[in-house]
């Protein structure tokens, strides 16, 4: 599903990438150049949908999109937005009440069963018999020592395994089963996942990558992330992560574990001062988006270099991204 094809008759349709975009008011569709040698300049064929298109009053955080071309939307307050192209319609409760609450993520496994966290639960939504949307809570039925006991931040997903992860806790499923609940004493920041494997950073200790169906600690990592961010990670093409941070830059975590400072003197500077932030994967084109909060969205290549920047000044309503993903 397209909602917008404006598109430059003289550009080879091959190169154009159509991508959504969230922001914290607003939900956006834009197209650019992938091949593009240089960094973009000019406007973006940017097409911005408000709050009140959305029929919400809140931000959004998260985006997914359905193989029939369905777009599901994690508001700030009103749940999971369900758009298919004609109307926006709500994810309901087992009552046939709207399912209310903080939506920070959206998943979907190979069996397109798509995964969510509302408010603080977690769970899955299936169609019901007159195929309206409906939110089935896992969390709720946890046996009472693994039961949600702080904030739910994060999920992710990796060989259709989906990890749920709070302030204190990971919860591992596969196919809406339980398969693995870890504690911790400390404060997780986020999981986070791509195709080299599923990571959990944890405030005062570093990076943890999940190992024989648990989370262990990189031990490279502790010196450096123990106490700084990691706002996102990028799986890159010779097997290394990209680790993205507002607060010391951009880091190789390489392949046999050990971290390296990337030289990116100019990346780093725009991370820090427009804030990067969680949210997005590579596109096909292995062009990196880095969301940010203050700077709008940021592209660069696995070289590090500024392919293109979109923000105020070209196209978007606000500078605050929360979340991308390729159409």
């Amino acid at each position: 599903m397209k909602l917008q094809t404006r598109i430059n008759s003289h550009c080879n349709i091959k190169h154009i990438i159509f991508k959504f975009v969230f922001t914290l008011n607003c939900f956006l569709l834009f197209s650019f150049f992938a091949a593009a040698q240089k960094i973009e300049t000019g406007n973006f064929f940017v097409t911005n949908y408000s709050r009140s298109f959305l029929n919400s009053i809140s931000g959004n955080w998260s985006l997914l999109q359905d193989p029939e071309g369905v777009i599901y939307i994690g508001n700030t307050y009103d749940g999971v937005l369900v758009y298919d192209g004609q109307k926006i319609r709500r994810v309901f409760n087992n009552e046939g009440l709207p399912k209310m609450g903080l939506t920070r993520s959206l998943l979907m496994d190979s069996k397109n069963t798509i995964y969510s966290i509302i408010g603080g639960e977690f769970g899955y939504i299936e169609k019901n018999e007159f195929g309206e949307s409906i939110f089935q809570s896992l969390s709720a039925n946890l046996p009472q020592k693994d039961q949600v006991n702080s904030t739910l931040w994060s999920a992710g997903i990796i060989n259709d395994t989906v990890i749920f992860q709070s302030e204190k806790s990971v919860y591992l499923y596969k196919y809406k089963k339980l398969i693995k609940v870890q504690h911790f004493s400390s404060i997780l920041h986020t999981a986070k996942t791509n195709k080299n494997g599923a990571f959990l950073r944890i405030w005062g200790e570093g990076l943890f990558k999940l190992t024989g169906g648990e989370f262990k600690l990189i031990p490279s990592t502790k010196e450096i992330f123990a106490q700084n961010r990691i706002d996102e990670q990028y799986d890159l093409e010779n097997g290394d992560n990209l680790l993205v941070s507002r607060t010391n830059g951009v880091w190789y975590l390489k392949k046999d574990g050990s971290l390296l400072k990337a030289k990116s003197d100019e990346l780093d500077n725009f991370l820090k001062v427009n804030e990067s932030y969680t949210g997005g994967k590579k596109l096909r084109n292995n062009i990196i988006p880095i969301s940010t909060t203050k700077g709008g969205l940021l592209f660069i290549d696995e070289q590090l270099q500024i392919r293109s920047i979109l923000n105020i000044s070209n196209g978007l309503n606000f500078d605050y991204v929360t979340s991308t993903m390729q159409d």
